[in-house]
Protein backbone atom coordinates (compact mmCIF):
# COMPACT_ATOMS: atom_id res chain seq x y z
CA UNK A 1 0.00 0.00 0.00
CA UNK A 2 2.74 2.45 0.94
CA UNK A 3 4.81 1.59 -2.13
CA UNK A 4 1.78 2.24 -4.32
CA UNK A 5 1.16 5.50 -2.52
CA UNK A 6 4.80 6.60 -2.85
CA UNK A 7 4.98 5.76 -6.52
CA UNK A 8 1.72 7.48 -7.28
CA UNK A 9 2.74 10.47 -5.24
CA UNK A 10 5.92 10.97 -7.24
CA UNK A 11 4.03 10.76 -10.51
CA UNK A 12 1.39 13.20 -9.30
CA UNK A 13 4.05 15.46 -7.86
CA UNK A 14 5.78 16.12 -11.15
CA UNK A 15 2.51 16.94 -12.83
CA UNK A 16 1.33 18.97 -9.87
CA UNK A 17 4.63 20.74 -9.42
CA UNK A 18 4.54 22.15 -12.91
CA UNK A 19 1.02 23.55 -12.31
CA UNK A 20 1.53 25.18 -8.95
CA UNK A 21 4.41 27.41 -9.91
CA UNK A 22 2.15 30.43 -10.29
CA UNK A 23 1.22 30.49 -6.58
CA UNK A 24 4.04 31.11 -4.08
CA UNK A 25 3.45 29.38 -0.74
CA UNK A 26 6.81 27.85 0.30
CA UNK A 27 6.81 24.74 2.41
CA UNK A 28 8.23 25.07 5.91
CA UNK A 29 10.46 22.36 7.29
CA UNK A 30 9.12 22.69 10.81
CA UNK A 31 5.54 23.81 10.19
CA UNK A 32 2.56 22.04 8.68
CA UNK A 33 -0.15 24.30 7.34
CA UNK A 34 -2.89 24.42 4.73
CA UNK A 35 -4.11 20.88 5.16
CA UNK A 36 -7.21 19.83 3.14
CA UNK A 37 -10.67 20.49 4.55
CA UNK A 38 -14.11 19.03 3.71
CA UNK A 39 -16.51 21.66 2.37
CA UNK A 40 -19.65 20.78 4.35
CA UNK A 41 -21.76 23.37 2.52
CA UNK A 42 -21.25 22.03 -0.97
CA UNK A 43 -21.02 18.38 0.08
CA UNK A 44 -24.05 16.11 0.36
CA UNK A 45 -26.94 15.20 -1.94
CA UNK A 46 -27.07 18.23 -4.23
CA UNK A 47 -29.06 16.31 -6.81
CA UNK A 48 -31.31 13.34 -6.41
CA UNK A 49 -29.54 10.03 -5.69
CA UNK A 50 -26.05 11.58 -6.15
CA UNK A 51 -23.47 11.92 -3.35
CA UNK A 52 -21.31 15.04 -3.73
CA UNK A 53 -18.03 15.49 -1.81
CA UNK A 54 -15.95 18.67 -2.03
CA UNK A 55 -12.40 18.81 -0.53
CA UNK A 56 -10.45 22.06 -0.56
CA UNK A 57 -6.84 23.02 0.24
CA UNK A 58 -4.59 26.05 -0.32
CA UNK A 59 -1.78 25.35 -2.74
CA UNK A 60 1.61 24.75 -1.10
CA UNK A 61 4.86 24.80 -3.01
CA UNK A 62 6.46 21.38 -3.48
CA UNK A 63 3.30 19.57 -2.16
CA UNK A 64 2.12 16.69 -4.30
CA UNK A 65 -1.38 16.24 -5.64
CA UNK A 66 -3.73 14.45 -3.26
CA UNK A 67 -4.71 10.82 -3.33
CA UNK A 68 -8.24 10.49 -1.97
CA UNK A 69 -9.70 7.13 -1.02
CA UNK A 70 -13.17 6.18 0.23
CA UNK A 71 -12.46 2.52 -0.33
CA UNK A 72 -8.95 1.52 -1.47
CA UNK A 73 -10.24 -1.39 -3.51
CA UNK A 74 -12.81 0.53 -5.63
CA UNK A 75 -11.55 2.99 -8.26
CA UNK A 76 -15.10 4.35 -8.67
CA UNK A 77 -14.89 5.86 -5.18
CA UNK A 78 -11.33 7.28 -5.21
CA UNK A 79 -9.29 10.13 -6.66
CA UNK A 80 -7.92 10.02 -9.21
CA UNK A 81 -10.96 8.25 -10.60
CA UNK A 82 -13.88 8.53 -13.00
CA UNK A 83 -16.17 10.30 -10.50
CA UNK A 84 -13.72 12.96 -9.32
CA UNK A 85 -12.74 16.30 -10.90
CA UNK A 86 -9.98 18.64 -9.71
CA UNK A 87 -9.89 22.38 -10.29
CA UNK A 88 -7.69 25.24 -9.05
CA UNK A 89 -9.36 28.55 -8.30
CA UNK A 90 -7.35 31.45 -6.86
CA UNK A 91 -4.53 29.20 -5.65
CA UNK A 92 -7.01 26.85 -3.99
CA UNK A 93 -7.15 23.24 -5.01
CA UNK A 94 -10.66 21.79 -5.17
CA UNK A 95 -11.39 18.08 -5.49
CA UNK A 96 -15.07 17.55 -6.39
CA UNK A 97 -16.68 14.08 -6.38
CA UNK A 98 -20.15 13.27 -7.79
CA UNK A 99 -20.72 9.59 -7.06
CA UNK A 100 -24.08 7.98 -7.89
CA UNK A 101 -25.61 6.74 -4.67
CA UNK A 102 -26.02 3.25 -6.07
CA UNK A 103 -22.22 3.06 -6.44
CA UNK A 104 -21.48 4.80 -3.15
CA UNK A 105 -23.93 2.55 -1.28
CA UNK A 106 -22.41 -0.64 -2.67
CA UNK A 107 -18.70 0.13 -3.24
CA UNK A 108 -17.53 3.01 -1.04
CA UNK A 109 -17.16 1.19 2.26
CA UNK A 110 -20.18 2.60 4.07
CA UNK A 111 -21.47 1.13 7.33
CA UNK A 112 -25.27 0.88 7.62
CA UNK A 113 -27.22 1.26 10.88
CA UNK A 114 -30.98 1.47 11.31
CA UNK A 115 -33.24 2.74 14.08
CA UNK A 116 -36.96 3.32 14.33
CA UNK A 117 -36.44 6.89 13.17
CA UNK A 118 -33.74 6.64 10.49
CA UNK A 119 -31.22 4.66 8.40
CA UNK A 120 -27.65 5.94 8.64
CA UNK A 121 -24.62 5.28 6.40
CA UNK A 122 -21.24 6.43 7.68
CA UNK A 123 -17.78 6.23 6.11
CA UNK A 124 -14.28 7.78 6.01
CA UNK A 125 -12.44 9.94 3.50
CA UNK A 126 -8.64 9.61 3.54
CA UNK A 127 -6.53 12.29 1.84
CA UNK A 128 -2.80 11.49 1.26
CA UNK A 129 -0.20 14.13 0.25
CA UNK A 130 3.61 14.60 0.38
CA UNK A 131 5.73 17.70 0.94
CA UNK A 132 9.12 17.62 -0.88
CA UNK A 133 11.31 19.31 1.73
CA UNK A 134 14.66 19.04 -0.10
CA UNK A 135 17.80 17.60 1.49
CA UNK A 136 19.39 17.82 4.84
CA UNK A 137 23.16 17.05 4.65
CA UNK A 138 22.66 15.25 1.36
CA UNK A 139 19.67 13.26 2.65
CA UNK A 140 16.42 13.76 0.66
CA UNK A 141 13.61 14.63 3.02
CA UNK A 142 9.85 14.16 2.28
CA UNK A 143 6.86 14.70 4.60
CA UNK A 144 3.85 12.37 4.38
CA UNK A 145 0.51 14.00 5.17
CA UNK A 146 -2.70 12.05 5.89
CA UNK A 147 -5.99 13.83 6.55
CA UNK A 148 -9.19 11.94 7.52
CA UNK A 149 -12.83 13.01 7.38
CA UNK A 150 -15.81 11.07 8.71
CA UNK A 151 -19.10 11.59 6.89
CA UNK A 152 -22.64 10.31 7.37
CA UNK A 153 -25.69 10.05 5.17
CA UNK A 154 -28.94 9.86 7.18
CA UNK A 155 -32.22 8.73 5.65
CA UNK A 156 -35.12 9.64 7.97
CA UNK A 157 -37.91 7.07 8.18
CA UNK A 158 -40.50 9.28 9.87
CA UNK A 159 -41.65 12.73 9.00
CA UNK A 160 -43.72 15.23 10.95
CA UNK A 161 -45.57 17.63 8.69
CA UNK A 162 -47.40 20.78 9.65
CA UNK A 163 -49.83 22.95 7.79
CA UNK A 164 -52.11 25.79 8.80
CA UNK A 165 -55.82 25.92 8.05
CA UNK A 166 -58.66 28.16 9.16
CA UNK A 167 -61.09 26.18 11.30
CA UNK A 168 -64.68 27.36 11.64
CA UNK A 169 -67.10 26.29 14.32
CA UNK A 170 -70.23 24.47 13.17
CA UNK A 171 -72.70 26.85 11.60
CA UNK A 172 -75.25 27.70 14.29
CA UNK A 173 -78.40 29.51 13.26
CA UNK A 174 -80.21 31.00 16.25
CA UNK A 175 -83.78 32.01 15.61
CA UNK A 176 -86.87 33.26 17.39
CA UNK A 177 -90.40 34.18 16.44
CA UNK A 178 -90.60 37.81 17.52
CA UNK A 179 -94.18 38.59 16.51
CA UNK A 180 -97.42 36.84 15.58
CA UNK A 181 -100.70 38.38 14.49
CA UNK A 182 -103.74 37.85 12.33
CA UNK A 183 -104.98 40.27 9.68
CA UNK A 184 -108.72 39.70 9.61
CA UNK A 185 -109.17 41.91 6.56
CA UNK A 186 -106.68 40.02 4.43
CA UNK A 187 -107.45 36.74 6.26
CA UNK A 188 -103.72 36.11 6.70
CA UNK A 189 -101.59 35.10 9.63
CA UNK A 190 -98.45 37.20 10.05
CA UNK A 191 -95.21 35.97 11.63
CA UNK A 192 -91.92 37.81 12.13
CA UNK A 193 -89.00 35.40 12.35
CA UNK A 194 -85.64 36.68 13.59
CA UNK A 195 -82.49 34.77 12.63
CA UNK A 196 -78.84 35.21 13.54
CA UNK A 197 -75.84 33.34 12.13
CA UNK A 198 -72.20 33.78 13.09
CA UNK A 199 -69.64 35.69 11.05
CA UNK A 200 -68.84 35.32 8.17
CA UNK A 201 -72.05 33.61 7.05
CA UNK A 202 -75.36 34.91 5.73
CA UNK A 203 -78.78 33.42 4.90
CA UNK A 204 -80.26 33.96 1.43
CA UNK A 205 -82.91 32.48 -0.90
CA UNK A 206 -85.56 31.78 1.76
CA UNK A 207 -88.33 29.27 1.33
CA UNK A 208 -91.03 28.23 3.79
CA UNK A 209 -93.24 25.16 3.81
CA UNK A 210 -95.87 23.50 5.98
CA UNK A 211 -97.54 20.13 5.60
CA UNK A 212 -101.05 21.44 5.07
CA UNK A 213 -103.43 21.85 2.16
CA UNK A 214 -105.25 24.72 3.88
CA UNK A 215 -102.32 26.97 4.74
CA UNK A 216 -100.24 28.78 2.14
CA UNK A 217 -97.18 30.56 3.63
CA UNK A 218 -94.80 32.92 1.82
CA UNK A 219 -91.59 34.46 3.20
CA UNK A 220 -89.76 37.72 2.46
CA UNK A 221 -86.76 39.49 3.96
CA UNK A 222 -87.79 42.54 5.99
CA UNK A 223 -84.39 43.78 7.17
CA UNK A 224 -80.77 42.75 7.40
CA UNK A 225 -77.83 43.74 9.60
CA UNK A 226 -74.69 41.91 8.40
CA UNK A 227 -71.82 44.24 9.33
CA UNK A 228 -68.17 43.35 8.88
CA UNK A 229 -66.85 40.88 11.47
CA UNK A 230 -70.26 40.64 13.17
CA UNK A 231 -73.06 38.13 13.29
CA UNK A 232 -75.62 38.48 10.52
CA UNK A 233 -79.08 39.33 11.89
CA UNK A 234 -82.11 39.17 9.62
CA UNK A 235 -85.86 39.63 10.02
CA UNK A 236 -88.21 37.56 7.90
CA UNK A 237 -91.91 38.17 7.35
CA UNK A 238 -94.07 35.09 6.85
CA UNK A 239 -97.59 35.66 5.51
CA UNK A 240 -99.96 32.70 5.83
CA UNK A 241 -103.14 32.57 3.77
CA UNK A 242 -105.97 30.50 5.29
CA UNK A 243 -108.51 28.45 3.38
CA UNK A 244 -111.58 27.20 5.28
CA UNK A 245 -109.69 26.88 8.55
CA UNK A 246 -109.83 28.84 11.80
CA UNK A 247 -106.14 28.88 12.71
CA UNK A 248 -102.68 28.81 11.19
CA UNK A 249 -101.21 26.40 13.72
CA UNK A 250 -98.61 23.94 12.54
CA UNK A 251 -94.95 23.14 12.20
CA UNK A 252 -93.18 25.26 9.63
CA UNK A 253 -89.81 24.78 7.99
CA UNK A 254 -87.95 27.85 6.73
CA UNK A 255 -84.98 26.82 4.59
CA UNK A 256 -82.11 28.98 3.38
CA UNK A 257 -78.93 28.79 1.37
CA UNK A 258 -75.87 29.76 3.39
CA UNK A 259 -73.30 32.03 1.74
CA UNK A 260 -70.23 33.86 2.95
CA UNK A 261 -70.67 37.52 3.73
CA UNK A 262 -69.42 39.59 0.76
CA UNK A 263 -67.34 41.60 3.24
CA UNK A 264 -65.34 38.50 4.21
CA UNK A 265 -61.96 38.55 2.46
CA UNK A 266 -60.74 35.09 3.46
CA UNK A 267 -61.37 31.79 1.74
CA UNK A 268 -64.99 30.76 2.09
CA UNK A 269 -65.24 27.33 3.75
CA UNK A 270 -68.73 26.54 2.47
CA UNK A 271 -69.40 23.58 0.23
CA UNK A 272 -73.08 24.03 -0.54
CA UNK A 273 -74.39 24.08 3.03
CA UNK A 274 -78.03 24.91 3.76
CA UNK A 275 -79.87 25.85 6.94
CA UNK A 276 -83.38 24.96 8.08
CA UNK A 277 -85.27 26.63 10.90
CA UNK A 278 -88.13 24.51 12.19
CA UNK A 279 -90.69 26.31 14.31
CA UNK A 280 -94.18 25.51 15.46
CA UNK A 281 -97.16 27.76 16.01
CA UNK A 282 -100.32 27.20 17.98
CA UNK A 283 -102.07 30.31 16.78
CA UNK A 284 -105.07 32.11 18.10
CA UNK A 285 -108.35 30.64 16.98
CA UNK A 286 -109.30 33.28 14.50
CA UNK A 287 -112.88 32.00 14.74
CA UNK A 288 -113.02 32.92 18.42
CA UNK A 289 -111.65 30.02 20.49
CA UNK A 290 -109.41 31.01 23.38
CA UNK A 291 -106.40 28.83 24.15
CA UNK A 292 -104.05 29.01 27.13
CA UNK A 293 -100.58 27.51 27.00
CA UNK A 294 -98.92 25.66 29.84
CA UNK A 295 -95.20 26.24 30.17
CA UNK A 296 -93.04 23.18 30.44
CA UNK A 297 -89.39 23.50 31.40
CA UNK A 298 -86.63 21.19 32.40
CA UNK A 299 -82.96 20.65 33.07
CA UNK A 300 -80.65 17.78 32.18
CA UNK A 301 -77.40 17.53 34.15
CA UNK A 302 -74.69 14.92 34.61
CA UNK A 303 -73.30 13.82 37.98
CA UNK A 304 -71.08 11.38 39.73
CA UNK A 305 -72.74 8.30 41.17
CA UNK A 306 -73.95 10.22 44.26
CA UNK A 307 -76.16 12.43 42.05
CA UNK A 308 -74.95 15.38 44.11
CA UNK A 309 -71.59 16.25 42.58
CA UNK A 310 -72.12 17.68 39.11
CA UNK A 311 -69.65 16.42 36.53
CA UNK A 312 -69.58 17.50 32.88
CA UNK A 313 -66.31 15.81 31.87
CA UNK A 314 -65.81 12.07 31.41
CA UNK A 315 -63.10 9.79 30.07
CA UNK A 316 -63.91 6.94 27.72
CA UNK A 317 -64.82 3.95 29.88
CA UNK A 318 -66.26 5.92 32.79
CA UNK A 319 -69.93 5.80 33.83
CA UNK A 320 -71.98 8.97 33.46
CA UNK A 321 -75.00 9.55 35.70
CA UNK A 322 -77.83 11.83 34.56
CA UNK A 323 -80.73 13.51 36.30
CA UNK A 324 -83.61 15.08 34.39
CA UNK A 325 -85.96 17.49 36.18
CA UNK A 326 -89.12 19.00 34.68
CA UNK A 327 -91.28 21.73 36.09
CA UNK A 328 -94.11 24.04 35.21
CA UNK A 329 -95.02 27.33 36.83
CA UNK A 330 -98.66 27.02 35.81
CA UNK A 331 -99.64 23.40 36.40
CA UNK A 332 -98.83 20.50 38.70
CA UNK A 333 -96.97 17.63 37.08
CA UNK A 334 -97.99 14.26 38.52
CA UNK A 335 -95.82 11.91 36.46
CA UNK A 336 -92.88 11.98 34.07
CA UNK A 337 -92.04 9.18 31.63
CA UNK A 338 -88.76 8.80 29.77
CA UNK A 339 -89.41 8.25 26.06
CA UNK A 340 -85.95 8.38 24.56
CA UNK A 341 -82.28 9.18 25.08
CA UNK A 342 -79.86 9.89 22.25
CA UNK A 343 -76.36 11.29 21.85
CA UNK A 344 -74.77 13.61 19.35
CA UNK A 345 -70.99 13.59 18.94
CA UNK A 346 -69.70 15.33 15.87
CA UNK A 347 -71.30 13.50 12.96
CA UNK A 348 -72.14 10.48 15.10
CA UNK A 349 -75.71 10.22 16.38
CA UNK A 350 -76.79 7.28 18.54
CA UNK A 351 -80.06 6.29 20.19
CA UNK A 352 -79.66 4.59 23.57
CA UNK A 353 -83.28 4.38 24.71
CA UNK A 354 -86.44 4.57 22.63
CA UNK A 355 -90.12 3.77 23.25
CA UNK A 356 -89.50 2.40 26.73
CA UNK A 357 -86.82 0.02 25.46
CA UNK A 358 -83.03 0.04 25.55
CA UNK A 359 -81.64 -0.10 22.02
CA UNK A 360 -78.77 -2.29 20.88
CA UNK A 361 -76.49 0.72 21.13
CA UNK A 362 -77.82 1.35 24.61
CA UNK A 363 -76.94 -2.22 25.56
CA UNK A 364 -73.38 -1.57 24.43
CA UNK A 365 -73.21 1.38 26.83
CA UNK A 366 -75.06 -0.51 29.64
CA UNK A 367 -77.83 2.09 29.58
CA UNK A 368 -80.17 1.81 32.56
CA UNK A 369 -82.85 3.91 34.20
CA UNK A 370 -82.27 4.24 37.93
CA UNK A 371 -85.38 5.88 39.31
CA UNK A 372 -88.25 8.15 38.41
CA UNK A 373 -90.56 10.43 40.33
CA UNK A 374 -93.30 12.87 39.44
CA UNK A 375 -90.85 15.42 38.05
CA UNK A 376 -87.53 13.57 37.97
CA UNK A 377 -85.92 10.81 35.92
CA UNK A 378 -82.48 9.34 36.56
CA UNK A 379 -80.44 7.16 34.20
CA UNK A 380 -76.86 6.14 33.54
CA UNK A 381 -74.68 4.83 30.71
CA UNK A 382 -71.04 4.14 30.01
CA UNK A 383 -69.04 6.67 27.98
CA UNK A 384 -68.28 4.14 25.24
CA UNK A 385 -66.06 4.76 22.16
CA UNK A 386 -68.78 3.23 19.97
CA UNK A 387 -70.96 6.24 20.80
CA UNK A 388 -68.21 8.80 21.34
CA UNK A 389 -65.45 8.05 18.75
CA UNK A 390 -62.95 10.53 20.19
CA UNK A 391 -59.59 10.83 18.49
CA UNK A 392 -56.41 9.98 20.35
CA UNK A 393 -55.17 12.71 22.72
CA UNK A 394 -58.30 14.78 22.06
CA UNK A 395 -61.32 15.99 23.98
CA UNK A 396 -64.50 17.28 22.43
CA UNK A 397 -68.00 18.24 23.56
CA UNK A 398 -70.89 15.83 23.18
CA UNK A 399 -74.63 16.36 23.41
CA UNK A 400 -77.06 14.13 25.27
CA UNK A 401 -80.73 14.55 24.35
CA UNK A 402 -83.55 13.19 26.49
CA UNK A 403 -87.20 13.05 25.45
CA UNK A 404 -89.86 12.83 28.16
CA UNK A 405 -93.61 13.02 28.41
CA UNK A 406 -95.41 14.47 31.41
CA UNK A 407 -98.93 14.19 32.84
CA UNK A 408 -100.62 17.03 34.69
CA UNK A 409 -102.93 17.03 37.64
CA UNK A 410 -106.66 17.41 36.92
CA UNK A 411 -106.38 16.85 33.21
CA UNK A 412 -107.74 13.32 32.92
CA UNK A 413 -111.31 14.47 32.23
CA UNK A 414 -112.25 17.27 29.87
CA UNK A 415 -115.08 19.76 30.22
CA UNK A 416 -116.80 21.47 27.37
CA UNK A 417 -117.53 25.15 27.61
CA UNK A 418 -120.18 27.11 25.73
CA UNK A 419 -119.26 30.69 24.86
CA UNK A 420 -122.06 32.94 26.17
CA UNK A 421 -121.61 35.72 23.65
CA UNK A 422 -122.11 35.69 19.92
CA UNK A 423 -118.76 35.13 18.14
CA UNK A 424 -118.75 35.95 14.48
CA UNK A 425 -116.02 35.47 11.88
CA UNK A 426 -116.08 36.01 8.12
CA UNK A 427 -115.58 32.27 7.61
CA UNK A 428 -118.57 31.37 9.80
CA UNK A 429 -120.99 34.26 9.40
CA UNK A 430 -122.04 34.56 5.78
CA UNK A 431 -125.65 35.26 6.93
CA UNK A 432 -124.77 37.69 9.70
CA UNK A 433 -127.31 40.31 8.65
CA UNK A 434 -130.11 37.75 8.44
CA UNK A 435 -129.35 36.38 11.90
CA UNK A 436 -129.73 39.82 13.44
CA UNK A 437 -133.41 39.86 12.41
CA UNK A 438 -134.37 36.58 14.10
CA UNK A 439 -136.46 36.33 17.26
CA UNK A 440 -134.62 36.06 20.61
CA UNK A 441 -135.78 32.50 21.16
CA UNK A 442 -133.96 31.53 17.96
CA UNK A 443 -130.69 33.33 18.71
CA UNK A 444 -129.26 30.22 20.27
CA UNK A 445 -128.88 28.80 16.77
CA UNK A 446 -126.37 31.51 15.89
CA UNK A 447 -124.31 31.16 19.06
CA UNK A 448 -121.20 29.09 18.27
CA UNK A 449 -120.16 26.29 20.60
CA UNK A 450 -116.62 24.99 20.84
CA UNK A 451 -116.30 21.99 18.47
CA UNK A 452 -115.45 18.68 20.03
CA UNK A 453 -111.93 18.69 18.61
CA UNK A 454 -111.24 22.09 20.13
CA UNK A 455 -112.82 21.25 23.47
CA UNK A 456 -110.25 18.44 23.76
CA UNK A 457 -107.38 20.80 23.03
CA UNK A 458 -106.74 21.15 26.76
CA UNK A 459 -104.10 18.46 26.59
CA UNK A 460 -103.48 16.22 29.56
CA UNK A 461 -99.87 15.58 28.66
CA UNK A 462 -97.08 17.31 26.79
CA UNK A 463 -93.78 16.22 25.31
CA UNK A 464 -90.58 18.19 25.61
CA UNK A 465 -86.92 17.69 24.69
CA UNK A 466 -84.15 18.48 27.18
CA UNK A 467 -80.49 18.36 26.17
CA UNK A 468 -77.14 18.95 27.88
CA UNK A 469 -75.77 21.16 24.95
CA UNK A 470 -77.52 23.02 22.11
CA UNK A 471 -78.27 20.91 18.90
CA UNK A 472 -76.86 21.74 15.42
CA UNK A 473 -80.60 22.41 13.99
CA UNK A 474 -82.43 25.43 15.76
CA UNK A 475 -85.99 24.81 17.16
CA UNK A 476 -87.55 28.26 17.41
CA UNK A 477 -89.90 28.74 20.44
CA UNK A 478 -93.59 28.45 19.64
CA UNK A 479 -95.74 31.45 20.29
CA UNK A 480 -98.23 29.22 22.15
CA UNK A 481 -98.56 25.62 23.19
CA UNK A 482 -101.04 23.30 24.86
CA UNK A 483 -103.69 24.74 27.14
CA UNK A 484 -103.30 25.53 30.84
CA UNK A 485 -105.24 23.01 32.99
CA UNK A 486 -105.77 25.60 35.73
CA UNK A 487 -107.23 28.05 33.29
CA UNK A 488 -109.34 25.29 31.79
CA UNK A 489 -110.86 24.50 35.15
CA UNK A 490 -111.59 28.13 35.82
CA UNK A 491 -113.14 28.58 32.42
CA UNK A 492 -115.30 25.50 32.78
CA UNK A 493 -116.50 26.46 36.24
CA UNK A 494 -117.33 29.94 35.12
CA UNK A 495 -119.22 28.65 32.15
CA UNK A 496 -121.20 26.20 34.27
CA UNK A 497 -122.10 28.89 36.77
CA UNK A 498 -123.26 31.16 34.03
CA UNK A 499 -125.46 28.42 32.62
CA UNK A 500 -127.27 27.90 35.93
CA UNK A 501 -127.86 31.53 36.71
CA UNK A 502 -128.47 33.05 33.30
CA UNK A 503 -130.82 31.15 31.04
CA UNK A 504 -131.06 31.50 27.32
CA UNK A 505 -134.23 32.93 25.82
CA UNK A 506 -135.43 29.51 24.75
CA UNK A 507 -135.06 28.04 28.22
CA UNK A 508 -136.82 31.03 29.76
CA UNK A 509 -139.81 30.59 27.51
CA UNK A 510 -140.07 26.90 28.35
CA UNK A 511 -140.04 27.43 32.14
CA UNK A 512 -142.42 30.44 32.09
CA UNK A 513 -145.27 29.57 29.70
CA UNK A 514 -147.40 32.58 30.77
CA UNK A 515 -144.96 35.00 29.17
CA UNK A 516 -145.87 36.13 25.71
CA UNK A 517 -143.47 34.34 23.36
CA UNK A 518 -143.88 37.03 20.75
CA UNK A 519 -142.80 39.78 23.09
CA UNK A 520 -139.35 41.23 22.29
CA UNK A 521 -136.56 39.82 24.40
CA UNK A 522 -135.33 43.26 25.34
CA UNK A 523 -138.69 44.49 26.88
CA UNK A 524 -138.26 47.17 29.51
CA UNK A 525 -138.70 46.41 33.27
CA UNK A 526 -139.98 48.68 36.11
CA UNK A 527 -137.46 51.14 37.49
CA UNK A 528 -136.47 50.62 41.09
CA UNK A 529 -138.37 53.62 42.41
CA UNK A 530 -141.64 52.14 41.15
CA UNK A 531 -140.86 48.89 42.97
CA UNK A 532 -140.36 50.91 46.16
CA UNK A 533 -143.73 52.68 45.74
CA UNK A 534 -145.49 49.38 45.09
CA UNK A 535 -143.88 47.82 48.16
CA UNK A 536 -144.90 50.72 50.41
CA UNK A 537 -148.43 50.69 49.04
CA UNK A 538 -148.74 46.96 49.55
CA UNK A 539 -147.54 47.21 53.11
CA UNK A 540 -150.08 50.00 53.76
CA UNK A 541 -152.95 47.92 52.40
CA UNK A 542 -151.96 44.90 54.42
CA UNK A 543 -151.73 46.99 57.58
CA UNK A 544 -155.18 48.50 57.04
CA UNK A 545 -156.77 45.06 56.58
CA UNK A 546 -155.16 43.75 59.76
CA UNK A 547 -156.37 46.77 61.77
CA UNK A 548 -159.96 46.36 60.59
CA UNK A 549 -159.90 42.68 61.51
CA UNK A 550 -158.70 43.44 64.98
CA UNK A 551 -161.36 46.05 65.55
CA UNK A 552 -164.10 43.77 64.29
CA UNK A 553 -163.04 40.94 66.52
CA UNK A 554 -163.33 43.10 69.64
CA UNK A 555 -166.83 44.34 68.92
CA UNK A 556 -169.67 42.46 70.76
CA UNK A 557 -173.49 42.80 70.44
CA UNK A 558 -175.56 44.13 73.53
CA UNK A 559 -177.42 40.87 74.31
CA UNK A 560 -174.17 38.99 74.69
CA UNK A 561 -172.84 41.74 76.97
CA UNK A 562 -176.04 41.57 79.08
CA UNK A 563 -175.89 37.81 79.47
CA UNK A 564 -172.32 38.16 80.56
CA UNK A 565 -173.22 40.65 83.24
CA UNK A 566 -176.08 38.46 84.54
CA UNK A 567 -173.86 35.48 84.76
CA UNK A 568 -171.38 37.42 86.73
CA UNK A 569 -174.02 38.65 89.10
CA UNK A 570 -175.39 35.17 89.77
CA UNK A 571 -172.03 33.86 90.59
CA UNK A 572 -171.54 36.54 93.15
Amino acid sequence: MFKFFAFTSFLVFFVHYSIQQNCSNPVNLLQITDLPILDTIDSGFKSQNVLSLVIMATQVDNRTDAIITLNATSPNCNYPGPNWVKTIVNCTEIWNATIPWQIAYQECGLNRTETAQSITFDGWIDVFQQDILGTIRATPITRNLSTNFEYKVVFPKTLSLQSTIQVFAPILVDAAIVSESYDATAMQGQLNLFSSVQWPFELVQPQVAINSTQLFPTITNLSQDCANNSACSENWNISISLSNICNFSGTYAASYQIICNPLYTGQCPLQGENATIIFSIVSQDVCGVFTENIDLNGTLNSYLSDFITERAAFIIGQVSYWKLDVYSTKATIISTDLLGVSTQFGLTNATLFNLNQTTSTGNVTNFATISASATEVRFQFNVDPAVFPIATDQNSPATVVALVSVNYQNTQQQKRSVLRELLLHPLLSNNKNNNNNKQPNNNQNTKRQIPSSQAQSFSSSSVMTVQGLPSATTQAPATSSSSNPTLQSTLSSTSTSSSSSSQSPSSTSSTQPTIDKNAPSNSSSFPIWMWIVIAVASLSCIGFVVLVALLFSRRKNPSQKLESQQSSSTDI
